[in-house]
């Protein structure tokens, strides 16, 4: 499932970019189905759905693999029981989460602000800029790693960002 903070980031980020990896695999292109918000393996039956924040009717769904998209923005008390909804499946042999965020803002709860915190706390460093802690694996950097964020680029966005929302959309730092 891709989830986000309404349906069109899911399905405009997250489920877009699958759709394009797989739309542009020679392997894979004509073993899929794709809808508005579905990708189809016919093979296995496989799904990938983007879905809409609604806690309510993504309870009970069973994941394999719930993506989560800006997950710092999970504050209202509706984007936090959907967190809670897509907790890993018992009845899956493997079943798990993937949260890919920037940085939130201090004093705003998020559920990435409490893995953050549990991974910062008690995680063991394993790498670097990765922990572990039991089931919890978190890679967490300031570094720029992307060959696209060139000097320039980053020189450009200080320039142009409040110093605070560069520490945060740059830098990956809680403002």
């Amino acid at each position: 499932y891709c989830l986000a903070n309404d349906f069109e980031q899911s399905s405009s980020r997250v489920f877009k970019a699958a759709v394009n990896i797989l739309q542009a695999s020679p392997l894979l292109r004509d073993s899929i189905d794709v809808t508005a918000n579905r990708i189809l393996f016919r093979s296995t039956g496989t799904t990938i759905i983007a879905v809409a924040n609604d806690y309510q009717g993504f309870s009970g769904a069973n994941p394999t693999l719930n993506v989560y998209d800006e997950l710092a923005y999970y504050t209202s008390e509706g984007s936090r029981r959907l967190w809670d909804e897509g907790v890993p499946s018992p009845a899956r042999r493997i079943s798990f989460r993937l949260t890919v965020s920037t940085a939130g803002f201090d004093g705003e709860p998020s559920p990435l602000r409490d893995l953050y915190d549990r991974a910062m706390k008690d995680g063991e460093e394993i790498a670097p800029d990765l922990r572990r802690d039991g089931n919890l694996l978190a890679y967490w950097t300031h570094e720029m790693r992307a060959p696209w964020q060139t000097a320039a680029w980053i020189n450009e966005m200080r320039r142009t960002l409040r110093p605070p929302q560069f520490a945060r959309l740059i830098r990956n730092e809680w403002t």
